[in-house]
């Protein structure tokens, strides 16, 4: 203690000498390690410029122009295809009280719209593919929100059914995706390949099928789908099949014929005057009339029927497209 005590300077000068020896060493090793963390990010830079040098097509203003051109044409289209997709609005629900109350109001409206429109349904009662869930008052735990989303793509599609105003509606069919759908014993209601259908595609929409058979004539068929081809809610007809009611093609037609009626003439439109009256009638040698000549038919006001048209099944398989959560 002594000789520290003698020797006080030369002792606080040799730690503080060590202290910035130890600062200067650890100065030291971190440059050196920024330094190689830079070499290492040069190397790397070096690296991506050859492989963008190296592309086809090569980064060239050009190429870059038509890219960005490219892009604002492809976003443009994905903008117009929303047009055509977008969600069918359907009420939040939290609990099964609300469901029960949409669930009556649904169907109780879809009934008036098809007495108005002049549409036969198969009962006087359906339910439109939701016999399971009607008149119940316990459900899975997994019908909300799925029988609700489901109910509401049945209505869109029955109001085009009805301003379409077709003549009959056969059935309604949808993919089960509850509980209480797969225990369900109204097969009818249900399509065949079941809840399969109901995916998730690479494009990140939930796609839901429904099978829809209605009876009418070929304008209120034409008149479905062009409705359907204006929808804005992602309805997609992908599969049409349309046969004669009685199930039996139109006889001496043939398959490509329209079942048509056309008629010759309009009716309450005369037919222009027989030639035949406007000559000379021949006359024999006692100056009398001839008869007139046979085998040729009379003008008539009545319609010839060429075609007569018939009601026609219509069966379309939907696809309705929602955004998946």
């Amino acid at each position: 203690m002594v000789w520290i005590k003698r020797n006080l300077v030369l002792v606080v000068s040799g730690l503080a000498g060590l202290l910035l020896a130890g600062f200067g060493t650890y100065l030291v090793m971190g440059g050196l390690a920024r330094n190689k963390q830079l070499i290492d990010d040069v190397e790397a830079t070096r690296t991506r410029a050859n492989t963008i040098y190296e592309a086809n097509p090569f980064p060239s203003q050009t190429n870059i122009t038509t890219a960005k051109t490219e892009t604002e044409l492809l976003r443009g289209a994905i903008g117009r295809a929303h047009k055509h997709l977008a969600p069918l609005p359907v009420e939040k629900m939290d609990n099964i009280k609300q469901f029960m109350v949409r669930r009556d109001e649904t169907l109780s409206e879809l009934r008036n719209l098809a007495k108005q429109a002049g549409t036969e349904l198969p009962a006087s009662d359906y339910a439109f593919s939701f016999a399971t869930q009607r008149g119940k008052t316990q459900f899975s735990p997994d019908t909300l929100p799925h029988v609700p989303e489901q109910m509401a793509e049945v209505k869109a599609l029955c109001m085009i059914l009805f301003e379409a105003r077709v003549n009959r509606i056969g059935n309604i069919r949808r993919a089960k995706v509850s509980k209480d759908d797969k225990d369900s014993a109204f097969a009818s209601d249900y399509t065949t390949t079941g809840v399969l259908d109901v995916m998730t595609d690479p494009t990140g929409q939930m796609i839901n099928p429904y099978e829809v058979t209605f009876y009418s004539f070929t304008a209120e068929i034409a008149d479905v789908l062009n409705r359907l081809d204006r929808s804005p809610h992602g309805l997609l007809v992908k599969a049409v099949q349309v046969e004669p009611e009685d199930g039996r093609m139109a006889e001496n037609f043939g398959p490509g014929f329209a079942n048509t009626e056309l008629p010759v003439n309009p009716p309450n439109r005369p037919l222009p005057p027989d030639r035949r009256q406007l000559r000379p009638q021949p006359t024999n040698a006692a100056n009398r009339l001839l008869p007139p000549p046979t085998g040729r038919p009379t003008a008539s006001d009545r319609p010839v029927i060429l075609l007569k048209e018939k009601r026609l099944k219509a069966t379309l398989l939907i696809y309705a497209l929602r955004p998946a959560k």
